[in-house]
């Protein structure tokens, strides 16, 4: 949003507050400037009224839409649309095109005669940057706990690019944006109605969650219908398609891929039936659920889907491209828990891959402990355990723990015969 002179000397009051209490107020000089300033303000503003130009005395409707569309420049123009674009086509997908206009219209028009109070007399308002901040604002709600890359760079030296949270995103955005601009670094800017515009954003979209509420497990109402869709149908063909739909919606659509594990496990797909195409979508999804990385409610949800993959799929077949600490932190994880088996499967993914890693000892003494504590269950519980293992074994020839479970075995045995 640019605040722009028609003659900057003319609108700039520090003249008459300079020459107000002195000798040169009575001058023929100074005079004639006064009327020549209100001759020409006058006449500025029945042109501007011709023209449509949105100014102090002109507050029209049509000045107000023509003010969203002008701009100082190309590069006044192509950045504002180069942001709008970067924020709006998730918003867009999360209201449709209508409330996307909608939005940007009121948050538009809202910024725009906020700031027309505090417009000196002949300075004309234009620019989209108000509408701009209102998709902006309305994306701080939807997305605020999302992830956003940024390119950290230092110079030559370093530069990386990083993942942060939305709010923390946008939070710099509007310090370096407009914070920084109100003192004085950004002349010309009307950061009034950025601030209006972000604000306007904000409230509309709290209108709207509440109006129209959608599970908070879902980032669009597209996924919602896909995920109800899979639901209803038993094709594993069409299923598949309509959660590989979901993904590229929202890669981390956890609710989602739950269930789709759920009817794996339930189903006991075979991991060796999947088409390429959808080994490698399983893959992506797997790698996501061990890297996640905060300790919230989708953590657990992506750790209950690590839990519900079959005990028959060989996850060491899979392309995961998971490094070492990742895996070895995901086992620690299910053994806090008491999940004895994600544990050992998790450890034994780390054989399959670092066999020769400096930490393979330390593991493998882990796993020792493991089978002396499963050892010391009752004769049930150990049951339950050793079955489960058999069944991962039996598609995983090469484990890494297979002399502990002939022990375990032959354990049981005798513990049967003993009881009989």
């Amino acid at each position: 949003m640019k605040m722009h002179s028609l003659v900057s000397w003319l609108s700039d009051d520090r003249i008459d507050k300079a020459l107000k209490n002195t000798e040169f107020a009575d001058s023929p000089s100074y005079q004639g400037y006064l009327k020549a300033r209100e001759t020409y303000l006058h006449r500025s503003l029945e042109q501007s009224r011709e023209d449509l130009v949105f100014i102090r005395g002109n507050a029209k409707i049509m000045a107000s839409l023509k003010a969203l569309v002008t701009h100082e420049g190309w590069v006044h123009l192509i950045g504002n649309m180069l942001i709008f674009a970067l924020f709006a086509i998730f918003v867009e997908q999360r209201i449709g095109f209508f409330g996307l206009i909608l939005l940007y219209c009121i948050g538009g028009l809202g910024s725009n005669y906020l700031q027309l109070p505090f417009l000196p007399m002949g300075v004309r308002l234009f620019g989209a940057s108000g509408a701009v901040s209102a998709v902006i604002g309305a994306f701080a709600v939807y997305f605020w706990r999302e992830k956003m890359r940024c390119l950290l760079s230092v110079g030559f030296v370093y530069n990386r690019m990083i993942l942060i949270p939305a709010w923390l995103y946008i939070g710099l955005f509007l310090l370096l944006s407009d914070v920084v601009g109100m003192t004085g670094v950004g002349s010309g800017v009307a950061h009034l109605a950025h601030f209006t515009g972000f604000l306007a954003g904000f409230i509309f979209a709290f209108m709207q969650m509440d109006l129209f509420p959608m599970k908070n497990n879902f980032l669009f109402p597209a996924e919602s219908k896909l995920y109800y869709d899979a639901k209803e149908t038993q094709v594993l063909e069409e299923k598949m398609d309509l959660f590989r739909r979901i993904y590229r919606l929202n890669r981390e659509s956890f609710y989602s891929f739950r269930a789709l594990f759920i009817y794996f496990e339930k189903h006991s797909c075979l991991l060796a039936n999947f088409t390429e195409e959808d080994q490698t979508f399983l893959t992506d999804i797997v790698r996501s659920c061990i890297l996640y990385p905060e300790q919230d409610e989708k953590y657990a949800i992506a750790r209950e889907i690590l839990e519900k993959i079959p005990l028959t799929w060989n996850l060491s077949s899979l392309d995961l491209r998971i490094g070492p600490e990742e895996l070895i932190k995901r086992a620690e994880q299910f053994r806090l828990e008491g999940d004895l088996i994600q544990t050992l499967r998790f450890y034994d993914m780390f054989f399959a891959k670092f066999a020769v890693h400096p930490q393979a000892q330390d593991i493998n003494s882990e796993i020792m402990k493991i089978f002396d504590q499963v050892e010391k269950f009752d004769l049930e519980i150990k049951i339950q355990i050793l079955e489960a293992l058999l069944v991962y074994n039996d598609n995983h020839p090469d484990t890494q723990f297979q002399t502990q479970i002939r022990q375990l075995i032959h354990q049981v045995h005798r513990e049967e015969k003993n009881a009989s």
